[in-house]
């Protein structure tokens, strides 16, 4: 019953007979100032309000994490955009370098020693214009055999007393991007 104020009023039956058997069949309270039946309720509320913040903090965290990810997957695409185009450009250098490394120099004309050392140029200034890029290439000479930057095509026993496991001679250059392998050195290592 509600007075005038608009105050519960329980009378003195109720309050004595505030328990009865719900659907659950356990004793169950219906007044809403019987103190068993606020505890109950305080429970299950500070229950749910547990759950509930455990769930947003599980989400919150996701989120942090789901953001951070597209961030570094963003920040690689753009470092390694150029990788494809890298690629192509260093199979051009490469064929320059065997054309500098086939051609004779004894017996050359003047116009083919300019030719040939206009060649050199440009693989300098292309491979500076990689470096600028993040585009290196991978030391070999007289290194010790790295196999995340290394492939080795042969062993070779070496005559010239280079340790075991060095690197004899470098068939083909490696090169990196941003400190990422873009291409493996090719070489020949000492048995």
């Amino acid at each position: 019953m509600i007075d005038e104020k608009g105050n519960v009023q329980i009378s003195k039956e109720e309050e004595l007979h505030c328990n009865f058997e719900g659907e659950c069949g356990e004793d169950c309270c219906v007044n809403p100032l019987c103190e068993e039946s606020s505890e109950k309720k305080i429970e299950e509320l500070e229950e749910t309000i547990d759950f509930l913040e455990k769930k947003y903090l599980r989400a919150v965290a996701d989120a942090e994490n789901i953001r951070r990810r597209c961030t570094k997957d963003i920040e690689d695409a753009i470092k390694f955009s150029n990788s494809v185009l890298a690629k192509d450009i260093i199979e051009f250098i490469d064929n320059l370098e065997r054309a500098i490394k086939f051609c004779p120099v004894d017996g050359l004309t003047e116009e083919l020693k300019s030719f040939a050392e206009g060649i050199n140029i440009t693989v300098n200034n292309t491979l500076a214009a990689l470096k600028n890029h993040g585009i290196e290439k991978i030391e070999t000479d007289g290194l010790l055999f790295n196999p995340e930057l290394h492939q080795a095509v042969s062993e070779i026993v070496s005559s010239e007393g280079i340790p075991s496991g060095n690197i004899v001679e470098t068939l083909q250059t490696g090169y990196t991007i941003n400190g990422r392998l873009l291409r493996a050195a090719l070489v020949v290592v000492a048995k």
